[in-house]
């Protein structure tokens, strides 16, 4: 059975209010979750900010329902407040972003920073779906690049698959002993890594 869906820019109130919404099952999800004991009880953001500058590009099932989307960042210095239980997951965060040589990268950088598909529409194409829209809407709006942070090795996967050159590769066991952090982690079975992966747009075939 084939199932039909859509992939668009949107940049409507409401439809960024839904993703917002949704959100929470993106950080559930996570495989940094597991590493750091918190599936049940990940530090959801305080203040997500979708802003203005930014955009989103949603998949929709036939009855319009939103079933994946994509949050492209043009404001690469701002990130979400966590509460305070949080801290350790930020510090990783920050760790990975400060190793991973990012000022390297081009003026004009997008952030592909939340891509995610509902489990029932898993595996069907609508994650590189919109991968390739945010590269186009990227690409129009004047950007030379792109890049993305991910822990999961299926997003790592299909970045590679789709060209995009691996920046940096922590894995996770090592972030203890790397940061000087004393902490026990745990193991997150086919999740090794987390990665930055970034594509050039002014090269790469879109």
């Amino acid at each position: 059975m084939i199932m039909a869906y859509t992939a668009f820019r949107s940049d409507t109130p409401e439809d960024r209010r839904k993703v917002e919404e949704m959100i929470h099952d993106f950080f559930r999800d996570l495989p940094v979750a597991a590493v750091f004991g918190r599936e049940d009880s990940f530090p959801q953001p305080r203040m997500y900010n979708i802003a203005p500058e930014d955009f989103i590009v949603k998949a929709t099932d036939s009855a319009g329902t939103i079933i994946g989307f994509a949050i492209n960042k043009t404001n690469l210095k701002i990130y979400p407040q966590v509460s305070p239980d949080g801290l350790e997951i930020q510090e990783f965060f920050q760790f990975v972003k400060k190793n991973s040589k990012l000022d390297q990268l081009p003026k004009r950088t997008l952030e592909l920073r939340v891509l995610w598909v509902s489990k029932e529409w898993r595996r069907r194409g609508v994650a590189k779906t919109l991968v390739e829209e945010s590269m186009k809407e990227a690409k129009a709006a004047g950007f030379e690049a792109m890049r993305m942070c991910c822990g999961n090795e299926y997003t790592a996967r299909l970045a590679r698959k789709m060209g995009w050159q691996e920046q940096y590769r922590l894995a996770f066991q090592d972030y203890p002993k790397l940061s000087g952090k004393n902490l026990q982690l745990n193991n997150a079975p086919g999740h090794d890594y987390i990665y930055y992966y970034v594509v050039n747009l002014l090269t790469q075939y879109i």
